[in-house]
């Protein structure tokens, strides 16, 4: 369990970060702690800056928080002022739903994810840009598969993102043991269109970024 020191009421997170005194976090001033409501506002500002306006809901987020739905959602917090630094969703997933999450035909998926019945999914991982290389994606990532073993799966994979300026998490995601699988060209462009999610990459819909298939095979306990 994790104590905080309250901020004065004349005082926000944001303007303690802000303010000159304030310093930038270090390994040992931010903690990852379970997603509560009161970090939305904030998950929403990352995520639309790195990720795209909208492609983090309000119902995804809901999710995150509600107890037995399946979906796992963390924060990374700075312990001095409460700042989200950043944030991890992720969710569990039935093998014969994998077909239909990676649009691709059974037969086409790859060991080790095909015959697999006890994935763990990491969804979305997005940073603060101005808390970068800090290793809050690395331990992000770490809690996530700490989580998972702990749930016993063996098998856990994520969908990375993959524009004209690269792919994201490429080298978080090797730095903790994952292997890259394959790529799925145009991921997001029809579900971009559906829900009218503007990729912070391409702009107005449709997407045209690909998915690049990670995964990783959890020793047992």
């Amino acid at each position: 369990m994790y104590y905080f020191k309250p901020i004065d009421k004349k005082e926000n997170a944001t303007d303690l970060i802000l303010n000159k005194r304030a310093t930038r976090p270090t390994v040992d001033t931010f903690t990852i702690i379970d997603m509560t409501s009161r970090h939305f506002s904030e998950i929403y500002r990352i995520a639309d800056k790195q990720l795209g306006q909208d492609y983090v809901t309000h119902d995804l987020l809901t999710k995150c928080i509600t107890p037995n739905s399946g979906y796992i959602g963390r924060t990374a917090v700075d312990m001095r002022t409460y700042k989200v630094l950043g944030f991890c969703i992720s969710f569990i997933l039935d093998d014969e739903e994998l077909p239909e999450l990676l649009n691709i035909d059974q037969e086409a998926i790859p060991y080790p994810l095909s015959g697999a019945d006890d994935l763990g999914v990491i969804k979305t991982i997005a940073i603060n840009k101005h808390f970068k290389g800090l290793g809050i994606g690395t331990s992000l990532i770490q809690d996530a598969l700490n989580t998972f073993k702990t749930q016993e799966r063996k098998t856990v994979f994520t969908i990375a993102w993959k524009s004209k300026l690269g792919t994201n998490l490429h080298g978080v995601l090797m730095k903790t043991g994952f292997k890259r699988d394959f790529e799925i060209p145009h991921y997001w462009y029809q579900s971009s269109l559906e829900s009218g999610c503007h990729c912070s990459v391409c702009g107005e819909p449709p997407c045209i970024c690909s998915a690049v298939i990670y995964s990783k095979l959890l020793k047992d306990r």
